[in-house]
């Protein structure tokens, strides 16, 4: 039985799936599709992480980022190993942020990049690399961990330097990672039960019935003229789970002047802003709300005249409903559900997701594994830094 529930009152056209999903298993790109297990060599990185240090630095940037914090906020879990992300900007404010959070505490670094020329990335790495030279001399090369490919600059260090090394496989886009050693050895070392999460995404490949229902109806609407999908979402931790699924929608189906603009919402604090504008605002936006099945809490109303002794849970679900109610009276509403916030509720959810955005893609004519638009600020980036002829 799913652990995904997804409902919706618009009516679906029926989609031939079967040219699609063929185009997905001969694509070059698709080695997310099949859940492969861990690297064997996880497990030991893992407990040295654990054992010598405080604080894990994980740099990286896009999918080397997003998906590995939207599952660290989302299920609940146990680690005495602090994990601090670090190269998703290149503001010194933030920088500086991330170097005082470590401190004098012990620390390792995960640097990720499958290309190894992302500048944010390697700018970051630079810095914590230096800090980490100052504090441990000729011991810091076996604190460092790098997710790469089989080529470029960090493959190249990492073979020069003898650092601890997983394999970023070459048949997996960035934002499609998560479910690999990208994701794998950082949610790993924060207390995320790996196998389990792999085994909700393994169970979830069996019966996809529903990432193509969601599909299909992204694109009927798409096709009818909606330029954006809002997701939103009543639980704080799912905020990073958003910006995920707006990077992999975003650049798996954004190109060549079509695809809907994924954009989130957090409520209720959202409902007393943007609230306003789902309400009664531009028709042509619909909603996708992401939510948990709600359980009881240990919180309770005391005196607040009508709702003592409720259950705030019970409150949150009924803010749930009524906006549901309200918002999918003036425009199309799309429930997806998971029934708990376990590890394996969370490896199908993302394997839900990973379905519907590459079934999206191709559907609307798309290749679901480049992003060529990402690489037009890169050059003006090199250029400006004088590391381009250009």
């Amino acid at each position: 039985m799913s652990t995904i529930s997804f409902k919706t009152s618009v009516k679906i056209p029926q989609t031939d799936w079967s040219p699609h999903l063929a185009a997905l298993s001969a694509a070059q790109m698709n080695g997310w599709a099949t859940i492969q297990d861990p690297d064997p060599r996880l497990n030991d990185y893992v407990a040295q992480i654990k054992n010598s240090a405080e604080v894990l630095v994980v740099i990286g940037i896009g999918g080397a980022f997003l998906g590995t914090k939207a599952l660290l906020d989302a299920i609940p879990r146990e680690s005495k190993t602090e994990i601090i992300f670090a190269g998703t900007s290149l503001s010194p404010a933030a920088m500086q942020q991330a170097l005082d959070r470590i401190g004098d505490r012990n620390f390792c670094i995960n640097v990720v990049s499958k290309s190894g020329t992302t500048i944010e990335t390697n700018v970051a790495f630079d810095i914590f690399y230096q800090k980490l030279r100052d504090k441990y001399k000729e011991k810091a090369d076996s604190r460092v961990y790098a997710t790469t490919g089989r080529s470029g600059t960090i493959f190249q260090m990492a073979s020069e330097r003898n650092w601890s090394w997983l394999e970023h496989p070459d048949n997996v886009g960035g934002r499609y990672s998560v479910l690999t050693s990208v994701g794998l050895l950082p949610l790993a070392v924060g207390g995320v039960d790996i196998l389990e999460l792999l085994g909700g995404a393994k169970s979830y490949a069996a019966n996809l019935t529903g990432a193509l229902n969601y599909a299909a109806l992204r694109v009927h609407l798409h096709n009818q003229g909606y330029f954006s999908e809002a997701m939103a979402t009543f639980e704080p931790e799912l905020r990073y789970f958003m910006e995920w699924w707006k990077q992999l929608f975003g650049e798996s189906e954004g190109k060549n002047k079509v695809g809907l603009l994924p954009t989130s919402l957090m409520y209720s604090t959202d409902l007393h802003s943007l609230g306003q504008l789902i309400q009664d605002g531009n028709p042509k936006i619909f909603e996708t709300f992401l939510e948990i099945q709600p359980t009881a809490s240990d919180i309770h109303i005391n005196a607040l005249r009508g709702l003592e002794s409720k259950d705030l849970a019970e409150i949150n679900a009924a803010a749930l409903r009524a906006t549901v109610a309200a918002h999918a009276s003036v425009r199309p509403v799309v429930e997806i559900r998971i029934n708990n916030r376990t590890a394996a509720d969370f490896g199908a959810l993302v394997y839900f997701f990973f379905i519907a955005a590459a079934m999206s893609a191709f559907a609307l004519g798309q290749n679901p594994f480049d992003q060529p638009g990402v690489e037009v600020y890169k050059k003006n980036m090199q250029k400006l830094l004088g590391l381009s002829d250009d």
